[in-house]
């Protein structure tokens, strides 16, 4: 039973800074990516064109 106990215990505790460290790690990137999107819609003059687009589109 205690060799069940030291394995059990940090695998679970892995397990869980693993989905932490994934579930953060792709919210992170994401937003990093949507700024940088984003800021290069803006300098390029593009995002109004895209407003504008989706303005015109009912089903959008």
């Amino acid at each position: 039973m205690k060799i069940f106990k030291f394995l059990v215990v940090p695998i679970v505790i892995l397990g869980l800074i693993g989905y932490g460290v994934y579930y953060f790690g792709t919210n992170l990137a994401s937003e990093k990516l949507m700024d940088e999107v984003t800021s290069e819609l803006e300098t390029s003059g593009q995002m109004e064109e895209i407003k504008e687009v989706i303005e015109s589109d009912p089903e959008l």
